[in-house]
């Protein structure tokens, strides 16, 4: 069964909806959720201020090299995918029926035993792109950057990365080239960062060869830190406290033409490093928050207060937008949950983890099973948890991308929405409510009439949710769109093309590129 096939009933249901504001009337759902969405989710009215702007799905196509990240090419008009096979490249005609039809599925820049993490195109059009590269394993040796010719598709050379490069990203001027070197460990811990190639001299493809370019690599560490820098304020395992820097994880890169903002995923906070002085000016520890969640995989919905059980955010994706000639950042609070640094709360209960009063007072059916941190929470100092807390926040969230302040927070919003509209995706079944919820990972940014768009895509609940951030300290949901069960969407990419705009998901597990029309 196609994606097509499937959400065509869940389309129906959604698209027959006459505003966002009313879908609680449309539903049978508990009667809690309404209330609980009416106090917690500004939504669009189709006859106010804000028109009703909706996701509609013109194609699905599978990809036999897989589906994880994308880019688009304005130039070449195309589509660039990459999944666990390597790279696909697609046309896109919006003119066409079906606008997407696949150009190369046989690529000979794949390098064999090497995954593809992540792709970029040259903003200036200078007709090339990049792709990074992780080795099998991926802590033995550096990864890689292939830099290839957007137009023959021919690799023009191949730069150094750092241990496991996993985001790569140019600046909006095209004179930097950066990837985050995660570095996640598989036999070894090794230092994470980034490395930061300039490219102002590059005026074309063929520059790559009569002048090499060489990465700059920048850790945590002197002379790298600002002198207020504090690495003890992030999330750090018990076992690298002396030596936090090793233990540090760039995710995922969010860059400007002067710097570039790095979720720390697994570290819970965000960094931002500076091109002109080149040092690391910033580290914003994001905390945990309390909005009613679902902690438990008994196949129903229950949206409810937990405290005092607190979530980290560990955001993935971030992505920085405009509004009002302010930048801001959006964050999507995926959660990360590690083998060494994580349990359920009834095995932390009964290892001793869990303060006994605070076990006595908090543990239910409901929370028991759920998956908390080990190294979070010991508010006192005392050697034991006194506030458990689970992983991910199963949120979006805007900063101001000044001073990394945060000024919104979806809260519960995406398990109330998608455990109305789609509760048969929920939290993948509700099978994974006791561990991160829906997974909200990719994010995309697109401006039409006048309005900024957030898109963000729930790997565990099928969904892509699309919300107005004009107003970023008041976000309006506009609309959901149902995937196959199949389909965990990872990349998203906004599109404008002849007047008209799309957004492309690339979907892992299903192997399919999902093109939206938005309109």
């Amino acid at each position: 069964m196609t994606n097509t096939d499937y959400t065509n009933t869940l389309l129906t249901a959604r698209n027959n909806s006459p505003a966002p504001e009313q879908i609680q009337q449309n539903y049978p759902i508990p009667m809690l959720f309404p209330i609980i969405l009416a106090t917690t989710c500004q939504l669009a009215s189709p006859t106010g201020t804000t028109s009703r702007v909706q996701m509609h799905q013109r194609q699905a196509i599978h990809l036999q090299n897989g589906a994880e990240i994308l880019a688009f090419d304005h130039q070449s008009q195309s589509l660039f995918v990459i999944g666990a096979g390597g790279l696909t490249v697609l046309k896109l005609n919006p003119a066409f029926r079906n606008p997407l039809s696949i150009r190369v599925d046989q690529w000979e820049g794949n390098i064999p035993s090497w995954e593809p993490t992540s792709i970029a195109i040259d903003p200036r059009n200078r007709g090339f792109a990049a792709i990074s590269w992780i080795p099998s394993p991926k802590d033995q040796q550096h990864g890689i950057v292939t830099i290839f010719d957007t137009q023959t598709h021919q690799v023009i050379t191949k730069l150094d990365a750092g241990y496991h490069p996993d985001c790569i990203a140019f600046s909006p001027d095209g004179s930097k080239l950066v990837i985050a070197n995660e570095c996640e460990p598989d036999a070894t811990d090794l230092q994470g960062g980034i490395t930061i190639f300039n490219l102002e001299s590059v005026t074309q493809s063929s520059d790559f060869q009569s002048a090499p370019v060489t990465g700059a690599s920048i850790n945590f560490q002197k002379p790298f830190l600002s002198d207020n820098a504090d690495l003890s304020t992030l999330r750090i395992s018990a076992s690298q406290q002396a030596t936090p820097w090793i233990d540090i994880e760039p995710e995922y890169l969010a860059v400007s033409n002067d710097g570039v903002w790095v979720s720390l995923q697994e570290n819970n906070a965000l960094a931002r490093f500076d091109f002109e002085t080149r040092i690391w000016s910033s580290f914003i520890p994001l905390g945990s928050s309390n909005a009613p969640f679902d902690p438990s995989d008994d196949q129903t919905i229950q949206i409810e207060d937990q405290s005092p059980i607190r979530m980290l955010h560990q955001p993935d994706t971030i992505a920085l937008f405009e509004s009002g000639n302010t930048s801001y950042i959006l964050l999507a609070n995926e959660g990360e949950q590690g083998d060494s640094d994580s349990i359920r709360f009834h095995e932390a209960i009964k290892e001793g983890l869990i303060d006994p009063q605070v076990a006595q007072s908090t543990i239910n059916l409901s929370n028991a099973n759920l998956v908390i941190s080990t190294i979070d929470g010991d508010t006192d100092h005392d050697g034991d948890i006194d506030q458990p807390t689970a992983l991910g926040s199963r949120s979006i969230s805007i900063h101001e991308a000044t001073t990394g302040k945060q000024i919104w927070n979806s809260g519960s919003q995406i398990e109330l929405i998608t455990g109305m509209l789609f509760p048969d995706l929920y939290n993948d079944a509700d099978s994974r409510s006791d561990q991160s919820g829906p997974e909200p990972e990719g994010l995309a940014i697109g401006y039409i009439d006048g309005k900024t768009l957030g898109f963000v895509g729930l790997e565990r609940t099928h969904a892509i949710l699309m919300y107005d951030l004009t107003n970023p300290s008041a976000p309006q949901f506009l609309d959901a769109a149902p995937l196959d069960p199949s389909c965990r969407p990872e990349g998203l990419k906004f599109i404008q093309i002849d007047g008209r705009s799309f957004l492309a998901v690339a979907a892992e597990k299903c192997e399919e590129l999902i093109l939206f029309e938005i309109r």
